[in-house]
């Protein structure tokens, strides 16, 4: 095997096909790269006892996935380290954005075990935004994309918790709309769905805010803004795209019929701290030449006895909602998948075992059933 990358896939899709496949859909500048940083960083600490890792693949000791995670992370740790030399604790992240399509491309595996058949490969595709708005001239790439998120029986939605809670008005309401891009989320999710029924095949979709650390009091903060976030992604801002999705996996739109035996669906709620010893200290909402924008202003959480550091925070419910889907998948042979082709029996138990943590209180349920037949 080599490492995938969205260079190798755009040539030649199937080389993809021995890799479990997440889809991950938002906008530009929301957090994705971070969020992968995170479940890594965090994931990894966790699960450090059980002897279990995720790490980006390497393949002669070299790893586009790995430069680009440690890049971001050596970013932010750099701006924890001079936030706590100013005497105000400022935190500036300079953090970029990606200028290219990119394939995030991980290994689960068993520690002291060499058996590449006790591994499982794994990645995230995250595209640009921009070829939305030009696809003529980024045909053959959004096609792949597309057809990569129609592939992935688990599809994440990333949020913009700071968007969803700092617009306190009519006109940064409908700004911060347009900057989460939420009708072409509810477009690239519905096409998935869909997708999905027509093939029979099971579905997680799964809304991730991150950001989250001015709004949550489980890890550092004070203030618990909590449901007031969750009400406002799942009854206004992704409101229409989750009824949507009901109704698609339902078969309400068409004529349809549905037991027990079939595949069924989930969708899930998993709010993240990306970086976890920060907070907002000013939202400011700037008019530049595309509308509204939000520029936010975030203080360290520092004290003589609390030095700042990287405190992430909501990602393992993530990895165990995804290793529960697995799971599902396997237990019902629903298709043949290339990636479960000779793969270790300890790694699938380890899989399992994974899916079958207990959640933390920050997980919500949104809605589950089975997906119908339509005529």
């Amino acid at each position: 095997m080599t490492e995938l990358t969205f260079e190798k896939y755009i040539q030649d899709p199937t080389i993809a096909n021995n890799i479990y496949k997440i889809g991950i859909v938002g906008a530009q500048r929301r957090g994705k790269t971070s969020l992968i940083t995170t479940l890594l960083n965090e994931s990894n600490t966790y699960h450090k006892k059980s002897g279990i890792s995720i790490v980006p693949y390497e393949e002669n000791g070299q790893s586009q996935t790995q430069d680009k995670v440690s890049t971001n992370s050596l970013e932010i740790d750099q701006a924890i380290k001079d936030g706590s030399k100013s005497e105000l604790k400022i935190f500036k992240s300079s953090t970029a954005s990606s200028a290219r399509g990119f394939i995030f491309h991980l290994v689960m595996s068993i520690n002291n075990n060499n058996n590449n058949n006790a591994k499982l490969n794994f990645a995230l595709l995250d595209y640009l935004g921009q070829w939305l708005s030009d696809l003529e001239a980024n045909e053959e790439k959004w096609n792949a994309c597309q057809e990569w998120i129609r592939e992935s029986s688990v599809l994440i939605v990333i949020v913009d918790s700071n968007l969803v809670m700092e617009a306190d008005s009519q006109d940064k309401v409908e700004s911060a709309l347009k900057l989460m891009e939420t009708q072409k989320v509810k477009s690239l999710v519905e096409d998935w769905a869909k997708n999905r029924r027509n093939q029979q095949k099971s579905a997680l979709l799964i809304f991730v805010p991150v950001k989250c650390e001015s709004y949550f009091n489980d890890n550092g903060g004070e203030i618990d803004e909590s449901l007031a976030l969750y009400k406002r992604i799942t009854n206004f801002y992704y409101k229409s795209t989750i009824q949507s999705v009901k109704s698609i996996f339902s078969g309400s739109d068409q004529g349809q019929h549905f037991g027990f035996t079939n595949p069924k669906y989930t969708i899930e709620y998993h709010p993240v701290d990306t970086i976890g010893c920060i907070e907002i200290a000013r939202a400011n909402w700037v008019n530049n030449k595309f509308g509204l924008t939000l520029n936010s202003e975030y203080l360290l959480r520092y004290s003589a006895q609390y030095q700042s550091q990287r405190k992430p925070l909501g990602s393992i419910d993530l990895l165990t909602s995804i290793c529960k889907q697995i799971s599902y998948e396997k237990s019902k042979n629903i298709g043949f998948f290339e990636y479960f082709r000779g793969l270790e029996q300890l790694m699938i138990d380890t899989i399992e075992r994974l899916g079958n943590e207990r959640y933390t209180s920050r997980f919500k349920l949104i809605d589950q059933g089975y997906i119908a037949v339509t005529d």
